[in-house]
């Protein structure tokens, strides 16, 4: 906790960073905290830099310092997309957030329908806890609505849905568990 940890998160980059892939980790040590940096000799030139889940963490901002405002942080992708125009120095920084675990277990629930909003009956709903890879299945009701009670706080988690002859274009959605899950809808596509 704190702003200081031994935990390595890790990252990925787009074509134009060496390395692809690298880990950064805050533990304060004498000097700067971690960084990665790479010198660009080829302008325009766009990196993208994604942060991987942590389990027991969560990613709080995005941060990018760039000179000409062109690059930007994006924590519903946990992306910085960094636009590098001539010489400069552009620094983006991820900052993320221990998950303190609620007082005790807490619920998921939503509801799947067809592509015109209409209930599915028997819908399949897998929930993962990414941290031990523990699963557990659900289906919907009449109404389509399902419900995992019981759930440990404090993690994060994988849902998907799957429906017998439906498609869903987005059938999987990933979150960190503080409270309460309420509203995570899934809807076939057409």
């Amino acid at each position: 906790g704190g702003n200081s940890s031994t935990q390595a998160f890790s990252f990925t980059a787009s074509a134009f960073f060496n390395p692809l892939t690298f880990s950064l980790v805050d533990n304060n040590v004498s000097g700067p905290d971690t960084k990665q940096s790479v010198a660009i000799t080829t302008f325009p030139t766009t990196i993208t830099v994604t942060e991987a889940n942590t389990p027991g963490w969560t990613l709080a901002d995005i941060t990018c310092v760039d000179p000409t405002n062109n690059s930007s942080g994006n924590i519903t992708t946990s992306t910085a997309e960094i636009v590098v125009n001539g010489p400069e120095a552009v620094t983006c920084t991820f900052s993320n957030s221990q998950i303190v675990p609620s007082a005790g277990p807490v619920s998921v629930e939503g509801r799947v329908t067809d592509a015109y909003g209409r209930p599915i009956r028997g819908a399949v709903l897998t929930l993962i806890r990414t941290s031990d890879n523990s699963v557990r299945y659900t289906y919907t009701n009449t109404f389509g609505f399902y419900r995992f009670d019981e759930v440990p706080s404090g993690d994060f988690y994988l849902i998907s849905v799957r429906a017998g002859k439906y498609n869903f274009e987005n059938n999987t959605v990933g979150f960190s568990l503080e409270d309460n899950a309420t509203g995570i809808d899934f809807q076939a596509s057409f």
